[in-house]
């Protein structure tokens, strides 16, 4: 199979996932992540539902509905962010920090979280998904490892017995 047609058959399946995820992101039993790479940086983009969200802040999942103003779960969110309780990008077994991290509510019952983290140095990283710690064994998450453009080179179901995840970063783009 030639390199045009995996890279067609790659984004088909990207596609395909991102549709199945986004009318399933409600869905307190799942969840959606992809993770991609620049020059500079590594960017963790999460979805998930409401219940699955709270979680991260001690909720047990299905024990409380989303509060009115759910901006006030911003700052507690973060901080589970920033400790590593959503997700942790590793590289030689060591924890990176995060330059940054977001959080948004879309009003509907789903959370957006955003990770970045300083591009580390080495060819291969690791992503644990943290949360699946919190959450009970039927929860499906997906993981995209996209190129830079967004081309997929790959996908993962991490379980809450598996949540690490291998992949490997493509070697940075020429200096401009």
């Amino acid at each position: 199979m030639s390199q045009s047609s995996k890279s067609r058959i790659a984004v088909m399946l990207a596609a395909l996932l991102g549709t199945v995820l986004s009318a399933s992101a409600h869905d307190p039993m799942r969840s959606w992540a992809s993770v991609r790479m620049t020059d500079e940086q590594v960017i963790v983009d999460v979805e998930m539902a409401g219940e699955a969200a709270m979680t991260l802040i001690g909720v047990p999942a299905g024990t409380q509905p989303i509060p009115e103003d759910a901006g006030a779960l911003y700052g507690p969110m973060k901080t589970a962010m920033r400790e590593g309780k959503l997700y942790q990008l590793l590289t030689d077994s060591k924890r990176l920090e995060p330059l940054d991290v977001s959080v948004e509510y879309d009003g509907d019952d789903a959370f957006k979280f955003r990770l970045r983290f300083a591009r580390p140095k080495g060819a291969v990283a690791q992503l644990d998904a943290a949360f699946l710690a919190g959450l009970p064994d039927e929860h499906l998450t997906i993981l995209m490892v996209l190129q830079p453009d967004g081309t997929p080179l790959g996908a993962s179901v991490p379980t809450k017995r598996e949540r690490i995840v291998d992949f490997e970063l493509p070697a940075p783009g020429p200096a401009g």
